[in-house]
């Protein structure tokens, strides 16, 4: 940035003076390309038209409800602009789920899209909220030029859902500081500025793209181009037609990719591939850039920490990307990014040295002030001044630089005997054996263990069965899969690929009494039905 913003609303007042700059590009609307100055233009009239027409004060929640698209990108920033709280919520969502959370963040308004139009009256009617379409912020006529009111950097800005894979979504609150802290820090890892080239297609409801993509590409003058939804061609297509240089990916789209290495070398514009929000396993990372000669930059953070606390950087040499990356199982997550403190702390409190496993603790401006009135849970999460996310790893230092790796989850872990088992470790045993297709491990519960191991297999490819079971075989019994469920459901995951193993582990309720020795494992059984999942909101 050419200043020192603290808030949404001095990013705005940027995008005018970056005139006639590409900001936002659309190819499936045609709405190409809107100018910095215009979406400057278009985000302070919106917030104009909220305030003066829908009667939204500051610090109001106002829901949006909406597919990728310049019209979501300029109701989100305005409605910050303004001073309210954007609720970003998942058009995706039963009307049941978005009117719990419209109900329990008290939206003052509902904003949707065409496509969301039916949803949003049901909510609107259901929970008696006004609401109002995000093209009448762009198209609503002339409205009169106010002043907007002075923010503060710790106002809130944006309230995030929780995965809600374990419980009831929680709403994270973030203020304009933390956005602004990690739009700087994102620029230094990435190196973004004007002649950029960024595109998105993960959902703008998701802190990957809302705090990527939305506020860190366009808070430093690039360009960002926005996809609805990933299909292969289309992809390549806008990739080659816009000359993009960078994307952000979840680890199934990168698998698909890899499948189809022509589709990418086509274009020759990628610099490399960010991936995040779910674990990217190392056969993915090899079989994409051996095919496609890109390297994958993988991420890691939670919405509780904006959306990264580490990162691979633009600069990593190519012999370090091999050994932390490539070479590693599971691949690194990279480095802490400026700003942003990342430990792993022991059970007994302390910081763990490098190689030792423990719990991954986040500390820095982009960490959250807490759940929407949630003081317990607050609490819990945030202690001493380190966010506690859960989630298993070590360090490892590698020339001279200090790279995380994360193992697992801790609510995953299966505590079978005493003793604990993580799935996504099993999972890279049976990667590294070669086992193919698409497949999750899970703990169930049983009566003679307290928890055992299960793994259910998408069975789109009947042959590999064989490799599977000799795979299971192979591995120690006290982390081998009792029960191999085949089935033709998918596996139930978030909006970002994250497994949902709790809704998973249901499929595996008919051997809660079973009793399990290494002469008769795995128990091998079709499973043509696997648990209908519950419409959810997306990690």
């Amino acid at each position: 940035m050419t200043s020192d913003p603290t808030t949404l609303a001095d990013v705005v007042k940027l995008f005018l003076a970056r005139g006639d700059s590409p900001a936002l590009s659309e190819p499936a609307t045609g709405d190409d390309t809107m100018t910095y100055a215009e979406l400057g233009t278009a985000v302070l009239r919106a917030a104009a038209i909220l305030r003066d027409r829908h009667q939204v004060q500051p610090g109001q929640r106002v829901a949006t409800i909406g597919h990728n698209g310049i019209d979501l990108v300029v109701a989100d920033l305005a409605v910050m602009a303004l001073g309210a709280v954007v609720v970003p919520m998942d058009p995706r969502d039963t009307p049941e789920a978005l009117g719990w959370s419209a109900r329990r963040f008290g939206a003052a308004l509902l904003l949707g899209d065409a496509r969301s139009a039916d949803l949003v009256a049901a909510v609107a009617d259901a929970e008696r909220i006004p609401a109002a379409s995000l093209l009448s912020l762009r198209t609503g006529g002339p409205v009169a030029d106010a002043p907007m009111r002075r923010l503060a950097p710790h106002d809130a800005a944006v309230i995030l859902s929780s995965s809600g894979s374990t419980a009831r979504p929680k709403g994270i609150v973030l203020t304009h500081a933390n956005l602004v802290a990690n739009a700087a820090s994102l620029k230094a890892v990435h190196r973004i500025g004007p002649g950029d080239r960024h595109l998105c297609v993960l959902p703008m409801f998701h802190a990957n793209a809302f705090g990527f993509s939305v506020t860190a590409v366009l808070g430093h003058g690039a360009h960002l181009v926005i996809m609805d939804g990933f299909q292969p061609i289309e992809f390549a297509t806008v990739v080659l037609q816009y000359r993009v240089h960078v994307v952000s990916l979840v680890p199934e789209l990168l698998r698909i990719l890899a499948s189809r290495p022509k589709l990418l070398r086509a274009g020759g514009s990628l610099r490399y591939v960010v991936s995040a929000a779910a674990p990217l396993p190392q056969t993915v990372a090899r079989q994409f850039t051996a095919r496609t000669g890109l390297e994958i930059h993988q991420g890691y953070g939670l919405s509780e920490c904006t959306n990264f606390a580490t990162a691979i950087g633009a600069d990593i040499s190519a012999e370090t990307y091999a050994e932390v990356v490539l070479d590693a199982n599971p691949p690194s997550i990279g480095t802490a990014i400026p700003g942003c403190s990342v430990e792993i702390r022991s059970d007994d409190g302390t910081f763990a040295a490098d190689e030792q496993e423990g719990e991954i603790v986040v500390r820095g401006d982009n960490v959250m002030t807490g759940y929407w009135k949630d003081p317990e849970a607050t609490g819990a999460a945030l202690t001493d001044g380190w966010l506690r996310t859960g989630d298993e790893g070590f360090a490892r230092t590698v020339a001279g630089q200090r790279f995380f790796f994360v193992t697992g989850r801790r609510k995953d872990l299966i505590i079978r005997l005493g003793e604990k088992v993580s799935p996504s470790a099993v999972e890279r045993e049976l990667a590294e054996r070669g086992v193919a297709g698409r497949l999750a491990v899970v703990g169930f519960g049983n009566t003679a263990t307290g928890e055992e191991v299960g793994l259910y297999f998408e069975d789109s490819e009947p042959a590999h069965r064989d490799l599977v079971e000799a795979a299971v075989r192979e591995l120690p019994f006290e982390r081998q899969p009792k029960v191999i469920l085949y089935g033709d459901r998918p596996i139930p995951r978030t909006s970002t690929g994250k497994v949902r193993r709790r809704e998973l582990r249901r499929a595996f309720d008919d051997w809660g009494e079973a009793r399990f020795t290494p002469v008769v494992c795995p128990v091998i059984a079709d499973h043509r039905k696997p648990p209908v999942v519950p419409a959810g909101r997306g990690a």
